[in-house]
């Protein structure tokens, strides 16, 4: 990949006209704020298992160095964290201060752990990123759901907002091929969701962010983004950037596999493969 394809995907944060303050207590990440682990595992296990194509469902749950100069527009979220930061310390408001500032050490020193959540045997997600595809639902809905059937225990509502909740920078990264009329079709996208802010330029600025093309959009092509994004199969992969690397998270994760998957495991519907 050269450089100019990867200067190509930007960090765009929405506008804020409005001047709407928006502050960290996003109700969807709070949901998971106590157990983000737990949440995590069971969220993506089950979206992936209702996204089956064949039997044994496969997920991974690795964490992954990635290097500050393959992660694009990075510099734009150091300075964003900084402007979050500032407006925590004029507000006094702690919480938000320790967020930041956490954040802030996260982003001073490379590479930047990731835990990369991949999943095999399902659809991926399936586009175009238009209103009323999985793809769209998954990054870009909020309140509503897009499941493969009316039973689908995972349908991309609030359970997709678990991998924030153990992102030291709230940000998240998603890959997938899907099948678009028998051939393979390329997306990924990132998105941020901190608060809202006034940008270097004086602009103020909502919390959610898209990393992409410009106009919001996702990349389509495989050869333009980085290799750590990049998918050689049908299926899908999260990115939690900024992972919350705490000695027992394996742990965590695993047990909550076993509680909420334990007959799919038992039967050979779903395998999980852990770090």
């Amino acid at each position: 990949m050269t450089a100019a394809n990867q200067a190509d995907i930007r960090l765009q944060f929405l506008n804020n006209e409005a001047n709407e303050d928006e502050g960290l207590g996003d109700a969807g990440i709070e949901t998971y704020r106590e157990e983000p682990y737990a949440g995590t595992a069971r969220e993506t296990g089950q979206n992936s298992r209702d996204a089956s194509t064949g039997l044994p469902v496969r997920i991974s749950f690795d964490v992954v160095d990635v290097p500050f100069e393959r992660i694009p527009d990075l510099d734009k979220l150091k300075t964003t964290v900084a402007a979050c930061l500032k407006k925590a310390k004029d507000a006094k408001d702690e919480k938000e201060i320790a967020f930041f500032e956490q954040a802030t050490r996260v982003l001073e020193n490379g590479p930047l752990k990731v835990l990369a959540i991949s999943d095999s045997n399902t659809t991926g997600l399936t586009g175009p990123d238009v209103s009323g595809t999985a793809f769209h639902s998954l990054v870009k809905s909020s309140g509503v759901s897009k499941k493969a059937s009316n039973t689908s225990g995972g349908s991309f509502g609030i359970g997709k907002n678990a991998a924030f909740a153990i992102s030291d920078l709230q940000t998240v990264f998603y890959s997938t091929i899907y099948s678009d009329k028998g051939q393979p079709s390329f997306l990924a996208q990132g998105k941020s969701i901190l608060v809202s802010h006034v940008d270097d330029a004086g602009m103020p600025k909502s919390a959610v962010a898209y990393w992409g093309l410009p106009g919001y959009r996702p990349v389509t092509d495989p050869a333009g983004v980085p290799g750590w994004l990049k998918r050689d199969q049908q299926g899908t992969t999260v990115f939690a950037m900024g992972f919350r690397d705490t000695p027992d998270w394996q742990h965590r994760i695993g047990l909550s596999l076993l509680q909420n998957f334990f007959y799919a495991i038992h039967t050979g519907e779903m395998e999980f493969a852990i770090d």
